[in-house]
């Protein structure tokens, strides 16, 4: 998953907070008009409501506007918004997706991810109707005004956990490239086993300290507007580049078994993990959707429609191929596999390792932010942003305890299983429960959108228990 969607999340959180005075005043015109969504939700909590004791009165939202794009339409147009979003979807996650995929056949990797994708445009578009009833475009807000703060605790622990296990994600594509573009200059090849696995820690954490640390410093990641944008044309490039390898390599090097079938639970429990990772775009909707121009039903559908089969396309071209150069040779970080000397794979390495780079700073801002807003929850009364000394320990805390976890993480395949398995929750269950919750809104097929929102729910039960399963001692016990 690409971290543009972070970036648009919080840059608009920032926009909010710029228009706080107005989206008072508006507050205070939507109370004294009632018109919208605001009318049609509180007359569905009033109807509740009257049903209940007024001792144990439910919880109303205050479904007040507080950005006024939602309102008068954003500047995004159908194209742009599917371009952010197609950027959003595709990331670094596609570096594991052939070895994911290896022990199944290539019928698995188009035919395992169709469900999923599915899944995911009909998430945003119930998404949608959520942003438009509560007129918020950060996912912590939708929650809030839903649910009340309880369950915002609830997501904003889901969010933490997820952007760190990114985070390690992004520093282990950071220190397999880095290790290899070192090999290019320098000759490893003599040095015993247990002093190359020395060797290539130091240069990992030597890489993390002078490329990615600096850039965690500042207070503002708008600077890294742009090299979040160029990550689509990087990832863009490497699919072109493991296309041209293919059909350039020799007719006898190819090999004979493209993949080699070994079904196991624990094998599809990682499947689907990595691709989940791969279609997260919980995050990033409410941001986009709410800067469209036109945010008809049908528009939207066209954008959640073309963005995530486009992802379709490039995933499976990318790990088709690379199966078909490698076969089941094919290492975790598929680029690992690839001749150290080659140029194209140097200049894909280097293309990967400048967009993580760029990627992480962005994460790990969202991360610190969901931090700062409990850690440091009283320096909300003073005006003014937090203090230099309790930011910069923040941020160096959280650098040092990513790459800690990095430079003894089991390997990337467990690190991207482990960021599919939490996204997992803002795929599947997050969803279910905000079905339920807003199933009113759609009249007759109230029903049927409760019952399907439960299907989510018990499904990433499920599949969390499966995962449980497959890597605690229950699976020796069954066994």
């Amino acid at each position: 998953m690409s971290t543009t969607n972070l970036f648009h999340h919080e840059a608009l959180n920032e926009d909010a907070m710029q228009h706080q005075d107005l989206d008072l005043q508006e507050e205070r015109t939507m109370s004294a008009h009632s018109n919208n969504y605001g009318t049609i939700i509180s007359s569905h909590h009033s109807t509740e409501n009257s049903e209940c004791n007024s001792s144990n009165e439910e919880y109303r939202p205050d479904f007040s506007t507080t950005i006024t794009k939602l309102k008068y339409g954003g500047r995004t147009s159908t194209a742009g918004a599917t371009f952010i979003m197609l950027n959003a979807l595709i990331g670094s996650a596609f570096l594991n997706l052939p070895y994911a995929t290896k022990v199944f056949n290539l019928e698995m990797l188009l035919f395992g991810q169709l469900p999923i994708v599915l899944i995911s445009i009909l998430v945003l578009i119930f998404l949608a109707t959520a942003i438009e009833m509560t007129q918020k475009i950060a996912l912590q807000d939708i929650i809030q005004v839903l649910f009340g703060s309880k369950l915002k605790v609830i997501i904003d622990i889901a969010l933490l956990c997820y952007t760190f296990a990114t985070c390690v994600g992004y520093m282990m594509v950071v220190e397999d490239q880095s290790v290899l573009l070192i090999q290019w200059f320098v000759n490893t090849e003599e040095l015993p086993a247990a002093n190359l696995e020395l060797w290539d820690k130091a240069i990992a954490a030597l890489s993390c300290l002078i490329m990615v640390y600096p850039l965690c410093i500042p207070r503002s990641v708008n600077f890294l507007y742009y090299p979040s944008v160029a990550s689509f044309f990087v990832n863009l490039y490497v699919v072109v580049f493991v296309i041209v390898r293919y059909f350039t390599m020799e007719e006898q090097t190819r090999p004979r078994n493209i993949t080699e079938p070994a079904w196991s639970m624990e094998a599809f429990v990682g499947f689907v993990a990595v691709v989940i990772f791969e279609f997260q775009g919980f995050f990033t909707a409410p941001a986009i959707y709410s800067d469209l121009k036109r945010r008809t039903p049908t528009n939207w559908l066209i954008v959640c429609s073309l963005s995530n089969f486009g992802s379709l396309i490039v995933y499976t071209a990318l790990a088709a191929f690379v199966l078909m150069t490698f076969g089941t040779a094919v290492d975790e970080d598929f680029l690992n596999t690839y001749e150290t000397n080659d140029p194209l794979a140097i200049t894909a390495r280097l293309c990967i390792m400048t967009s993580v780079i760029a990627s992480y700073p962005i994460i790990c801002f969202v991360a610190c932010k969901v931090i700062q807003d409990y850690l440091f929850a009283p320096d909300k009364l003073q005006t003014g942003p937090l203090s230099f000394g309790k930011y910069f320990t923040l941020k160096t805390s959280f650098f040092f305890l990513t790459l800690l976890c990095m430079l003894f993480a089991p390997g990337m395949s467990q690190v991207f299983i482990l960021s599919g398995i939490l996204a997992s929750f803002s795929t599947l269950a997050l969803p279910g429960m905000v079905m339920i919750r807003i199933r009113k809104e759609y009249g007759r097929a109230e029903v049927f959108v409760m019952i399907l929102g439960w299907i989510f729910i018990v499904t990433n039960i499920v599949f969390v228990a499966g995962y449980l399963y497959t890597k605690t001692p229950l699976k020796l016990i069954w066994s």
